[in-house]
């Protein structure tokens, strides 16, 4: 777009607006550079322009007017849209130089009653004319405009100015009418009575009741009536009514679409006026009445539920489920965290009943984020935007870990085999018998082999071993493996063999064999199971039962098939945390219903941990299957 340097007012009105421009470009996320070569201009300057020349009309300010046409008319605009905008212009100014002769003429009294008819009816035509310029030239500018929040700030801005100035010629006509008729009959008021529903459903029709109260010599009376919807979206009507009668008159409410594309922000309440002005004539005296009222209009708010999963990981889609009660289909876009272009995730069209929408996956960290379902407004549903929460878990790896369940020795050493599937920096910890062994971080590699050894024993000896894998990552869940192995000393038993079998033979060795035998069983302690040994001899029998404090744990088979379940969503309890401490980690991930049953379950195993009193085994069983059934698939 290029303009005559010739022209200062020109230059700095135009740099003015370039201004804006750009400052409304920063709003909106950032500078957008323009290609002088481009066939199309900038948009947002033209139509700014625009609101100001029709508002300095509207004010009657018509040398300022003047001047801002005077400007847009030495612009030099390229493409299709340069024939709208001159011929725009021009009528503008001619526009400007009519009101300007009523001011001097008409309002002075200089012009006879044919001079008044004929302006009357110039910007009658006017007004229809410039209604049409107006809007083919102004929707050519939105249609240039790509970023949604400087479209609906110029929108909103040009409209309003569209509706001052429109009123501004009606107010003009009115009162151009109303001294012309004053100048060829005697005026006689009359009454108008307008009834409308206080409420107007936008998915129904209503209706107008016009009722004009007049002498019976007059049987027919004309009107206009015009509808303004939200001070901005007017429609005007003309009708033929009977005088002292009542005329009703069926309308269909606007589609939400049209009060949009007029800069509303349509909300489910709008308020509707409607004017209806009668005029007539009867022999020498003209008849003239005006009547208003008033309503609000009720567009519906487009009903959905939306079923979003409770955990989601970052490297997996997953399914929205979406129950839509609404008659007709509506478009849907869903927005990540921030209602913006750039977060914009899927543009779908959702039907009356179920939709179901999968959601590829989202690079996001863990923690809680929001999905933002944004309906577009269609016919008598109003634009609506709903809010959903949603975590992001961290993401399991699939870690394969391996190593034997009897070493022999000395010396005890045993290799873990640790595949984690991808090549991801990660630490191992081992731990045996709670304490740390072995710490140690692999870079580069998916797979890993720890060599810990294990301490020297007596005999043979159960090890509770405990390996955690912990990825550098923090988008990655940890994993922790825990399993029992044995160890035996090769050496000492084969002693202990010939010991044996030399001791038989001998009656004291025997029963010093025994003693030695209830020392062993009391190394063996460490189970919580029922230890038994029974030493015999040839020549006596000692007999000696060692039985463990708590009674035995039955619940155990559950408590690995409820741990099953719950490691897929979640890390299974650490070797440090109590069963509570466990439940209390672990709450705020899971919906309330399986929560409650987690919290049955751990009291129920607790109890059959921690006390001798007898549990209810088929209501743990029925808990792991609902648990099963409902999460573990």
């Amino acid at each position: 777009m290029n303009i005559n340097r010739q022209n200062p007012i020109a230059w700095k009105v135009l740099t003015i607006y370039s201004l804006i421009f750009i400052v409304l470009a920063i709003l909106a996320g950032g500078v957008h550079s323009f290609d002088s070569s481009t066939i199309e201009p900038d948009p947002v300057p033209l139509a700014l322009f625009l609101r100001d020349t029709l508002l300095y009309i509207s004010y009657g300010e018509y040398n300022v007017s003047k001047e801002y046409i005077t400007i847009a008319l030495n612009i030099s605009i390229e493409g299709d849209i340069a024939y709208l905008h001159t011929r725009l212009y021009n009528e503008l100014m001619e526009l400007v130089n009519i009101m300007q002769s009523i001011d001097l003429q008409v309002l002075n009294n200089t012009a006879n009653r044919d001079d008044v008819k004929r302006i009357i009816y110039r910007l009658y035509r006017l007004r229809i004319d410039l209604e049409g310029y107006i809007n083919e030239y102004i929707e050519k500018l939105y249609g240039l405009l790509t970023d949604q929040s400087i479209k609906a700030y110029v929108v909103n801005e040009t409209q309003k100015a569209i509706s001052h100035f429109l009123e501004s010629i009606n107010g003009l006509v009115d009162e151009l009418k109303s001294m012309y008729l004053h100048r060829i009959a005697n005026v006689v008021y009359i009454d108008v009575n307008v009834t409308v529903p206080e409420i107007i459903m936008a998915n129904d029709t209503f209706n107008i009741e016009i009722k004009v109260i007049g002498p019976r010599s007059l049987q027919t009376i004309n009107t206009s009536i015009i509808i303004i919807y939200g001070d901005t979206y007017y429609v005007t009507l003309y009708r033929q009514v009977i005088v002292n009668s009542s005329t009703f008159i069926s309308l269909k409410p606007p589609a939400v679409e049209d009060l949009i594309s007029r800069g509303l922000l349509v909300k489910e309440e709008i308020p509707v006026e409607i004017r209806v002005e009668a005029y007539g004539f009867s022999y020498s005296t003209a008849y003239s009445g005006f009547g208003i009222a008033r309503s609000k209009l009720l567009y519906v708010k487009p009903l959905c539920e939306f079923y979003v999963p409770s955990a989601i990981y970052s490297n997996k889609s997953f399914i929205i489920g979406i129950l839509a009660h609404i008659d007709y289909p509506l478009n849907l876009t869903i927005y990540l965290n921030n209602i913006d272009t750039e977060n914009i995730i899927e543009n779908v069209t959702i039907f009356p009943g179920n939709n179901t929408i999968e959601i590829p996956a989202l690079d996001l960290g863990r923690g809680l984020h929001k999905l933002f379902f944004k309906i577009e407004g269609r016919g008598y549903y109003y634009n609506m935007i709903y809010t959903v929460p949603f975590l992001i878990n961290k993401v399991q790896l699939k870690v394969s870990i391996s190593l034997l369940q009897i070493v022999m020795g000395p010396p005890y050493v045993i290799p873990i085999h640790i595949d984690i599937g991808r090549e991801i920096p990660f630490r191992v910890t081992v731990f045996v018998d709670d304490s740390k062994i072995v710490s140690e971080t692999v870079y580069g590699l998916s797979n890993k082999v720890i060599r810990v050894s294990l301490p020297y024993i007596l005999f043979t000896w159960r090890h509770d071993i405990e390996v955690l894998v912990e990825p550098l990552n923090p988008m990655y869940e940890s994993y922790k493996f825990s399993t029992e192995i044995y160890s035996i000393n090769i050496p000492l038993m084969i002693i202990a063999s010939i010991i044996l079998g030399y001791a038989l033979t001998t009656h004291i060795v025997s029963y010093g064999l025994s003693l030695s035998l209830q020392s062993i069983v009391k190394y063996f302690r460490k189970s919580g199971h029922i230890v038994e040994e029974i030493a015999r001899s040839s020549i006596s029998t000692l007999e000696t039962r060692f039985k463990s404090f708590f009674k035995p744990a039955v619940l155990v088979g559950l408590y690995y098939r409820f741990i099953r379940v719950i490691v897929k969503y979640v890390s299974p309890p650490r070797n440090s945390e109590t069963l509570r401490e466990y439940y209390n980690r672990i709450s705020n991930v899971f919906p309330s219903s399986v929560r409650e049953l987690i919290r049955k379950f751990i009291a129920l195993y607790e109890k059959d941990l921690y006390s001798k009193h007898v549990v209810d085994v088929s209501e743990a069983e029925n808990i792991v299957y609902e648990l099963e059934r409902g999460i573990g698939r």
